[in-house]
């Protein structure tokens, strides 16, 4: 190791022992025939420096013991002992002298004390020397030895010393370094900060730093490190050389590094989540053109068409995939001063920078289209995907980052029900009907938590008999201030909230208790029956069998009193699950209707499979001038099947006669009766349905 601060050749040898031979200068000083010193080692051994007659040793110990374990000077018969202690008090040995017969005088412990003083003096900086070269060996073990790396630089910046680990580290030799600037080995980015800190400790300003700098090594590659130096300082105060410890962080760095992108970017497709979209929304928000204009932007809301279609057909494995394919497709889209973020699930968000008008912003989304309906190879299967895409210009939401989120939600779900692949700039009408939409589902969850819903009946028609067999139950809302709230305005936002399912049990609970009430007041030999629509969602709830049996059960209904009624989509989305429900359901006793077949897709060897009661024909073709055929065929089908088939949206008696002569069993509509409430079903009762002109 270089010599430098640290190196001290003028400690003595610490294997030196006394220069003065204190004993014979005793034994002479005194006229004595024999002189001992004993000296204790900081190991607690004893060593014994004896001058003269060595039969006189024996009385010489026994008065030394005495003198140090009292600390007070021992005089016997021809022997006279008195301790060796430093400037502390601290006993370190004892000098002794002896002649027998003599009487030992004041003025020989006088001597002999001050003998003992100057032993005393040569013993202190023995062991003090020794102390300090025992401490220099054992920190230049340690800094040699250190697992972290060392240096030491002369406070005009200079290497003068270092350990092997940190020339291991920056991966330079002992002579390379020796005499090196230390901030030669400095990232260039880091050198001013790491500088300004060393040049205060080096003015007395302070006498230690610690700080974490990247080093730039020969090779070229970057490493991190936390430096923490202390200045060592002379007997003035003022700083002599610094000693600095050097540990590489680069892996904690990293992690740290990997920590930050993990929190701010998606961990499928690495895309910036929502917390780091708003942040660089908030950041465009308060960016400023060179005329300090407020720069324009937009947001665009994404959310894919027929995802879920595509996990539940190939598994969620490959729905990973297909968002991963989305991501690339989105960003090929896009420049280097825009953003591409993915909110969760199939929800993606886009900040592009300079669109300031409605043409190109529909540009850009048409854009985003056409990247989007190429096709994707998924294990074997050509997919097709598309999205329903909103967007908002900044200048709509004043720049407010919340607002223009809202702005590009709104205008998303507006493109969402003009149809598939479309997309839409917001308008202000856009967010009144978000408005609309929000105050009716807060509006919604208060209903069914206060039971504002009400059931109506619409009877089901034996055809040949034109007597009142069944009812479809139907759900109304009386809303406290807006009096009878349609289905078709609240049951799709049940349906995209859950509400669905709540509401739905209710309904399924106050089927059954009302056609238990009518059979108990009125009771028919031919068996009555409610038909309950089953919606996506409650078919999907884990606890609808359960609840079905429980609402039967709790009435006493007889096997067929409550049948169910699913849409072919309902059915279909998943059949190899739908099926065995089915089947649970008829060994319930709990008939199954498809309802408005003819309108989804069944594949009809699928069809002689499901565990069907009856088919529902849908009142598109019932009332078509041309649907003739369709009904033709469907009923036939029916047959083949040995299902029921019921028609619906009946309203003309040409319409009722021909499904009667087409062989159609059952039928509803409003050449029958209109949907009635549960105080108006008894007067039906019992007696053929009123048929204009039929």
């Amino acid at each position: 190791m270089n010599a430098g601060p640290l190196t001290r050749p003028d400690v003595p040898d610490p294997g030196a022992r006394n220069r003065t031979d204190w004993p014979r200068l005793a034994a002479r000083t005194l006229g004595v025939p024999a002189a001992l010193l004993l000296s204790r080692e900081a190991d607690g051994s004893r060593v014994e420096r004896p001058h003269g007659d060595p039969s006189l040793l024996g009385a010489l110990r026994a008065g030394m013991d005495r003198a140090m374990a009292s600390a007070e000077p021992q005089a016997a018969a021809g022997a006279l002992a008195v301790p060796v202690r430093d400037a502390s008090g601290t006993v370190l040995g004892a000098l002794a002298i002896a002649e027998p017969g003599r009487a030992w005088k004041q003025p020989d412990l006088g001597l002999l004390m001050e003998l003992a003083a100057g032993a005393a003096a040569e013993l202190a900086a023995r062991d003090a020397m020794t102390a300090l070269r025992d401490s220099e060996e054992r920190f230049r073990a340690m800094f040699e030895g250190a697992a972290i790396g060392v240096l030491v630089v002369t406070m005009d910046g200079r290497i003068v010393q270092t350990n092997a680990a940190y020339r291991e580290m920056v991966r330079l030799g002992e002579k390379e370094l020796h005499g090196l600037e230390f901030w030669k080995l400095n990232h260039p980015d880091d050198t001013d900060g790491n500088l300004s800190l060393f040049r205060d400790m080096a003015a007395g300003r302070r006498s230690s730093y610690r700080v974490e700098k990247r080093y730039l090594l020969p090779s070229g590659n970057t490493i991190w490190v936390h430096l923490a130096a202390s200045a060592v300082r002379d007997g003035a105060g003022k700083p002599r050389f610094c000693v600095a410890m050097v540990e590489n962080v680069t892996g904690r760095k990293a992690a740290e590094e990997r920590l930050r992108h993990d929190a701010l970017h998606d961990a499928l497709t690495d895309l910036p989540n929502r917390t780091l979209f708003g942040t660089r929304l908030a950041q465009a928000a308060a960016r400023t053109g060179d005329d300090g204009a407020p720069r324009p932007f937009a947001v665009v809301f994404l959310d894919l068409e027929r995802f879920k279609l595509v996990t539940d057909s190939l598994g969620h494995l490959k729905g990973d995939e297909l968002l991963r394919i989305v991501a690339a497709r989105l960003l090929a889209c896009v420049g280097p001063a825009d953003t591409v973020a993915r909110f969760g699930g199939d929800e993606f968000v886009l900040l592009l920078d300079g669109v300031g008008d409605a043409v190109e912003a529909a540009r850009r989304a048409e854009q985003i289209q056409a990247a989007l309906s190429a096709p994707v190879s998924l294990g074997g299967y050509e997919v097709f995907t598309s999205a329903s895409i909103g967007v908002a210009l900044s200048a709509d939401g004043q720049g407010h980052p919340d607002e223009l989120l809202r702005n590009a939600d709104a205008a998303m779900y507006h493109a969402r029900s003009l149809g598939a692949e479309r997309f839409a700039v917001f308008t202000r009408s856009m967010h009144h009907e978000s408005l609309r939409r929000l105050q009716l589902e807060t509006d919604l969850r208060q209903a069914v938590r206060r039971g504002e819903f009400r059931l109506v009946y619409q009877p089901i028609v034996e055809l040949a008999t034109e007597r009142t067999v069944g009812w479809e139950v139907l759900v109304r809302w009386h809303h406290p201030e807006r009096g009878l709230v349609g289905p078709v305005e609240f049951i799709g936002v049940a349906e995209d909230t859950g509400l669905i399912v709540p509401l739905g049990r209710w309904v399924l609970r106050e089927a059954c208790r009302q056609l238990a009430a009518w059979e108990a007041e009125y009771p028919a030999d031919d068996p009555r029956f409610v038909c309950v629509n089953l919606s996506a969602r409650q078919f999907g709830d884990a606890r609808l069998l359960q609840e079905v049996e429980a609402a039967v059960g709790e009435h006493g209904l007889r096997p067929g009193s409550l049948k169910l009624e699913l849409t072919e989509s309902t059915v279909m989305r998943d059949p190899d699950q739908a099926i065995p429900l089915l089947r649970r359901f008829r060994a319930l006793g709990i008939p199954i209707y498809l309802d408005d077949f003819g309108t989804g897709y069944s594949s009809l060897s699928l069809l002689h499979q499901l565990p069907l009661d009856g088919l529902k024909i849908d009142r598109s073709f019932v009332q078509r001038a041309d649907g003739t055929a369709v009904v033709q065929t469907i009923v036939a089908l029916a047959r083949s099947l040995g299902v029921a088939i019921v028609a619906e949206g009946i309203e003309e008696p040409a319409q009722f006669a021909a499904l009667r002569a087409m062989g159609c069993e059952y039928g509803q509509g409003y050449l029958f009766a209109r949907p009635m409430d549960p105080e108006q079903v008894p007067a039906s009762l019992g007696r053929p349905i009123a048929v204009a002109a039929s």
